[in-house]
C-alpha cells in the first residue's frame, strides 16, 4: 500500500495527464515524472517500394526519477527500435523507428509513449511516408550469358541474343566460357568487351520496347590490367532524354584464384523507360545483366485503390511485395494477374494442358479482363524461354502450339500484364 497527494488541483485532469504519475521499477514507491517526445513529427519523405529507412526520435525524461515506458506503434510498417525501456532521472534517449515502405501512397502512423503504471499519461510522435513504385514489371529478368562456349575458352563474336535483349558492337567482343586463364572468373560465362576504334556496345529489346536497367556485374579485362576500370553506361530513354552514370571497378582481379573477380553495381533510379544502353568504355567483363520490362498501371491509381479494397493500412503482410494469403505470390502480382491476395486458393496458374492427335499442345489458364498474356517455350530450365505469342487478351484463355518440335519434353511459361 502506498499513499500520495496529488498537488494539482482534483478538476485539472489535462494536468494530472502531462505530469504522468507512474510506478518505477521499485513498486513501493510512487514515481512522478515527465517523459517528452521530440520532435512531435517525423517525415520520412517520399520513398520506393520496398525500401528500409531509419529516423530518431528524442525520449527525455524531464524529472529526478527514473521512468520505465512502453512505446507502441499502431502500424506494422512502422516499427520502434525497444518497446520497453527504462529512462533514467533526466536522461535523453535517441530511439530508432524504421519505415518498410510496403504500402503505395501516403503512410502514417503514431508512436505512443506509455509509462508504467499510468496508460493515460502518454505522449506521441506522428509519422508519415510517402511510398512510390518505381516501375511495375512483369518480372526482373537477369541476363547470365550462359551457356556460352566450352569451359576455359572464349569466342569472338560480333552480336548476342538473350532474354529478348540484343547486344550488338560493329567490332568484337568475346563471349567466354569461365574457366580461362588469365580472364576474370566466376564460374559461369560471360562477355569480355573490346570496342575497338571506339565503337559502342548497344543493348536494346529486340521488340524495340521499353525497358528499365536495375543491376550489372563488371569485372576487369584481365590478370595482366589489375587497376581499377571505369565503366560508362548511357541509357537512351523512349522520350529522347539521355541518362549516364559511371561505375568504377576496385582492380582486384585473379582469375581462377579464390579472390571474387566481379563486384556488382546498382543502375540510379533514373535509368528507367529505356529503348537502349550504350557503353563507350572498352577493355572490361560483364555478367549479370538485370532489366525489367515496362509494366504501366493505369490508372496510376489503380494498385493503391485495389490495395485499400483488400487491406486496411493496419494489417501486416499486406505490403506491395509481400505475401498475405501464403500462396507464392506476391500482393502486387496477384494484382497484375487480377487475383484475390487473401485467399490462397486464388492464384495465376496454367489449369490445364493436353496433346491433340497430329502432336500440337493445347494450354489453358483462368483469363481475366484488363489483362494481356503471352506464352514461352523451353526445351529445358537450364535455357532461356522464347516467345511464342503474345498480345493474347481476356476473354482468350487457351493456346495451342502447333510446332513440330523434335524433343520428346520441353516447358510451358504464361506471362501476364496489364492491359491499357
Amino acid at each position: 500500500l502506498f499513499r500520495f497527494t496529488n498537488r494539482l488541483p482534483p478538476d485539472n485532469w489535462q494536468a494530472r495527464r502531462k505530469l504522468g504519475l507512474c510506478l518505477g521499477a521499485n513498486s513501493d514507491r510512487l514515481l512522478e515524472g515527465r517523459i517528452t517526445i521530440k520532435p512531435a513529427a517525423l517525415d520520412f519523405g517520399i520513398l520506393e517500394t520496398g525500401m528500409l529507412k531509419t529516423k530518431y526520435f528524442e525520449l527525455e525524461n524531464t524529472v529526478s526519477n527514473s521512468i520505465r515506458v512502453s512505446l507502441i506503434s499502431d502500424n506494422p510498417y512502422f516499427e520502434v527500435g525497444n518497446t520497453n525501456l527504462l529512462v533514467l532521472a533526466n536522461e535523453k534517449l535517441l530511439i530508432p523507428v524504421t519505415v518498410n515502405a510496403q504500402r503505395l501512397g501516403t503512410n502514417q502512423a503514431a508512436i505512443i509513449c506509455v509509462p508504467d503504471g499510468e496508460p493515460d499519461a502518454v505522449d506521441s510522435i506522428a509519422l508519415k511516408a510517402q511510398t512510390y513504385l518505381n516501375y511495375a514489371s512483369n518480372g526482373m529478368q537477369v541476363i547470365t550469358f550462359d551457356p556460352a562456349t566450352a569451359y576455359g575458352s572464349e569466342v569472338d563474336i560480333s552480336s548476342y541474343s538473350e532474354k529478348g535483349y540484343n547486344f550488338s558492337i560493329p567490332s568484337f567482343m568475346y563471349h567466354n566460357g569461365g574457366g580461362k586463364a588469365g580472364r576474370p572468373d566466376n564460374g559461369t560465362a560471360n562477355l569480355i568487351f573490346i570496342t575497338g576504334g571506339g565503337s559502342p556496345l548497344i543493348i536494346s529489346q529486340a521488340s524495340g520496347g521499353a525497358f528499365d536497367a536495375v543491376s550489372i556485374d563488371l569485372s576487369e579485362y584481365s590478370t595482366v590490367f589489375q587497376y581499377p576500370k571505369e565503366v560508362i553506361i548511357i541509357g537512351h530513354k523512349a522520350d529522347g532524354a539521355t541518362v549516364e552514370v559511371s561505375f568504377r571497378t576496385d582492380g582486384i582481379i585473379d582469375g581462377l584464384g579464390g579472390v571474387p573477380d566481379f563486384e556488382k553495381f546498382f543502375f540510379p533510379s533514373e535509368f528507367t523507360d529505356l529503348i537502349s544502353l550504350e557503353i563507350p568504355s572498352s577493355g572490361f567483363t560483364m555478367d549479370n545483366l538485370a532489366v525489367s520490362q515496362n509494366l504501366s498501371i493505369w490508372p496510376p491509381e489503380a494498385y493503391a485503390e485495389w490495395q485499400t479494397d483488400y487491406f486496411p493500412a493496419s494489417v501486416p503482410k499486406s505490403g506491395l511485395l509481400e505475401d498475405f494469403d501464403g500462396d507464392g505470390q506476391s500482393n502486387f502480382d496477384e494484382f497484375i494477374a487480377g487475383k484475390n491476395p487473401t485467399n490462397a486458393w486464388s492464384t495465376f496458374m496454367m489449369y490445364d494442358a493436353f496433346a491433340l492427335e497430329d502432336g500440337s499442345m493445347v494450354l489453358f489458364w483462368d483469363s481475366v479482363s484488363n489483362r494481356v498474356y503471352n506464352v514461352n517455350y523451353a526445351n529445358s530450365l537450364s535455357e532461356p524461354f522464347q516467345t511464342l505469342e503474345t498480345g493474347i487478351r481476356y476473354p482468350q484463355n487457351s493456346y495451342t502450339d502447333r510446332v513440330e518440335r523434335a524433343e520428346s519434353s520441353g516447358f510451358y511459361q504464361i506471362g501476364v500484364g496489364l492491359s491499357k
